[in-house]
C-alpha cells in the first residue's frame, strides 16, 4: 500500500503542546477538554517517534521534551485516561517509525474503552528533518514502515497525512520536569512493565510479528503488532523486531535499549 501524505488546509493551532510523562500530557488534554476543546493535537516525543525504548542510549535527552513519552500499551492508557474518545478527536503528531505503533496503541486502548467502532483519530507525519525518522529511506525501510502504517490505519479509519508547518511551529509548554527525571520515571515504569507481565505471551507475540512482518502490509502482521503491544512489548521491542525483520538497515542508528528491543 502507498500512502498518499497531504498537508491539513486547516492547521491545528493549540496555545502549546503538552509534553513530559503520560500523565503529564494527559492532565494537559483533560483540561483543555474541560475547556470545551473537541480536537486534540497529540505530540509524541522524539524517541517514541522514532520507536525508541526511553530507557535506551538513543533517547538520551530527548525522553518527554518535545512531547509526551510512551513506551507501551500502560503509557497509552494513562495517556488517554479520563478522555471522551466518543466525543473528541485528535491528530498525533509523530515521527513514520513510531507512527504504526501509536496508531495501533491508540486503536486498542479506544477500543477497551469505547467497546469498538472507528477509531477518532489521524496520524500527521513529521518530516525526516523534523525528527521524522532515523535516516534515509532509500534502503527500503521507510517502505515497509509506511506499508505497515496503512495496514494498521485504512481499516480503522485513521487518515495518515503529512504534518502541517504550523503543526510543526507549535511550540512546547514548559517541560514539568527535566529530561533526566522524566527518563527515570519511565524507565521504573518499564521495569515494572517487564517484570509483571506474562513473558510467555509477549514472546510468542513478537514470535508471531518476526514471522509476519515479511509482508507489512498484511492483515496478518497487523493483528500480530496490535497483539504484541496488547500483551505488554515496550516500543523498542516491537521496533527491533521489525527492523531485523527488515533488514536492519538501521540498526546502528537505533541500537541501545535493555531487553529484546532497543
Amino acid at each position: 500500500m502507498r500512502l498518499t501524505l497531504r498537508t491539513a488546509a486547516t492547521a491545528v493551532r493549540p496555545a502549546h503542546l503538552a509534553r513530559g510523562s503520560a500523565s503529564e500530557c494527559n492532565a494537559h488534554y483533560r483540561r483543555q477538554v474541560e475547556r470545551g476543546k473537541r480536537h486534540l493535537l497529540v505530540c509524541a516525543d522524539r524517541p517514541t517517534g522514532l520507536g525508541h525504548d526511553s530507557d535506551a542510549p538513543a533517547a538520551s535527552g530527548g525522553v518527554g521534551q518535545a512531547g509526551a513519552a510512551v513506551d507501551s500499551i500502560d503509557d497509552m492508557r494513562v495517556l488517554l485516561r479520563g478522555l471522551p474518545l466518543d466525543g473528541i478527536t485528535a491528530t498525533v503528531l509523530t515521527g513514520l517509525p513510531g507512527a504504526a505503533l501509536l496508531a495501533s496503541l491508540w486503536c486498542l486502548v479506544a477500543q477497551e474503552r469505547t467497546g469498538g467502532g472507528r477509531c477518532r483519530l489521524e496520524v500527521a507525519l513529521r518530516p525526516p528533518e523534523c525528527g521524522g525518522q532515523p535516516g534515509p529511506t532509500a534502503d527500503g525501510y521507510g517502505a515497509p514502515l509506511s506499508a505497515l502504517l496503512g495496514a494498521v490505519c485504512t481499516p480503522a479509519g485513521v487518515r495518515v497525512r503529512a504534518a502541517s508547518p504550523a503543526e510543526l511551529a507549535a511550540p512546547c509548554g514548559p517541560a514539568p520536569a527535566s529530561s533526566g527525571a522524566i527518563a527515570a520515571a519511565q524507565a521504573e515504569r518499564l521495569a515494572k512493565l517487564r517484570a509483571w507481565r506474562c513473558e510467555d505471551r509477549v514472546d510468542r507475540a513478537l514470535a508471531a510479528l518476526r514471522v509476519s512482518a515479511a509482508d507489512p502490509g498484511n492483515r496478518r502482521t497487523r493483528d500480530a503488532l496490535g497483539d504484541a503491544l496488547a500483551a505488554g512489548a515496550s516500543f523498542g521491542e516491537v521496533s527491533g523486531v521489525l527492523r531485523t525483520a527488515w533488514g536492519g538497515a538501521h540498526r546502528a542508528s537505533a541500537a541501545g535499549g535493555a531487553g529484546r528491543g532497543d
